[in-house]
């Protein structure tokens, strides 16, 4: 599991909980304090879900919708319509999904983190993992829990600063 908060225009990858420690897996560790790219990500589809549409391109173009980065998937967005339908998607089951997106080999899902006083969302709650692992039966079963888990910490945000909408900040060493 992996959670991302929002900084200013970016979603930033904070923490991680790692489940398998053998065997075939995703290690998301070296992606910690990273940016995420928005839209070949699950939680920067699931955070670009929750604007309009005009404000999800423009938030995804700033980065440019296509990754650049080696290692990046086959199946990433290629445009602005294939963007839109994974947003229309992501809105119609509740949660965003990135299958040989963000990197070949890994599906993820997520879901927004958001307030519960206001709504806004202060940042993503993922599972991410080898594709042949992570499919979208077990995606499917996988949703309530992730959901009910994003909740539990948008509770919990109005306890931290990091969790506080507003310009982005900086996070001491």
């Amino acid at each position: 599991m992996r959670l991302s908060v929002v900084d200013g225009e970016n979603l930033v990858w904070v923490g991680v909980a790692q489940g398998a420690t053998t065997g075939l897996r995703y290690d998301p560790g070296r992606e910690q304090g990273v940016v995420a790219h928005l839209a070949s990500s699950a939680g920067g589809t699931a955070w670009l879900s929750t604007m309009s549409d005009e404000a999800a391109l423009m938030a995804a173009a700033r980065q440019g919708i296509a990754p650049t980065r080696a290692g990046a998937g086959s199946h990433a967005p290629t445009g602005a319509t294939d963007l839109l339908a994974r947003l229309a998607a992501a809105r119609q089951c509740g949660y965003a999904v990135a299958v040989d997106s963000y990197l070949a080999g890994m599906a993820a899902m997520a879901v927004p983190v958001r307030r519960p006083d206001d709504g806004n969302v202060v940042g993503c709650l993922s599972i991410a993992g080898p594709s042949v692992r992570l499919d979208a039966a077990r995606m499917e079963a996988l949703a309530p829990p992730l959901a009910e888990a994003a909740a539990e910490i948008g509770a919990a945000s109005r306890g931290s600063r990091f969790f506080t909408p507003g310009p982005a900040r900086t996070i001491p060493a």
